[in-house]
């Protein structure tokens, strides 16, 4: 069974304090969730000098509830910005919205499937350069390549190591403000 976390009271200000405060709590949580988690790719980034990813608006999209809600805590512990839906006509509705750059999104959705939500966003003007990384259970290699035909930069099989996540927003994310830029 993995550790408990620990209760660490948040406080709403700014400061040195408040960022320790807010370090302590991610740390607990990640402690929570077990070594094996975050452990070989954490170790690897921290070997090559790499830090947590550049902060920055992700979605999260799945409609597994407690899998969009516990992926969205844990992008937020990191410092993200996170909004969640749970189906395709409103994966393609809040990314109108929000403007995220990264969009982690499931294929297998009631409404529309992920591979139809990725190829609505490619063709607007205002999605058409948001990361989009699929996050499925479907991992064979037709699956793969079908997301990235259907606009996909990245696909990732379920369940993902949250270090290896980290690295790849860090990637498709370097020294980024508001645009994003789809290769």
């Amino acid at each position: 069974m993995p550790p408990r976390a620990t209760s660490t009271s948040m406080r709403t200000t700014d400061g040195p304090s408040a960022l320790a405060t807010f370090e302590n709590a991610r740390d607990s949580a990640r402690a929570s969730f077990g070594a094996s988690v975050f452990g070989v790719t954490a170790a690897l980034a921290a070997a090559a000098g790499v830090t947590s990813a550049k902060r920055c608006r992700i979605l999260v999209v799945d409609d597994n509830v407690d899998s969009a809600e516990s992926m969205a805590t844990l992008l937020k512990l990191d410092g993200h910005e996170v909004r969640v839906a749970y189906d395709g006509p409103a994966a393609v509705e809040s990314a109108l919205a929000f403007r995220p750059q990264v969009i982690l999104l499931d294929i297998g959705l009631p409404g529309l499937d992920g591979y139809e939500v990725a190829r609505r966003l490619r063709r607007l003007d205002e999605t058409k350069d948001m990361f989009l990384i699929a996050l499925t259970g479907y991992g064979k290699t037709e699956d793969r390549v079908r997301a990235l035909t259907s606009g996909f930069n990245y696909h990732i099989t379920k369940p993902v190591d949250p270090g290896e996540l980290d690295l790849i927003i860090k990637k498709l994310t370097p020294n980024r403000s508001d645009k994003s830029a789809h290769r």
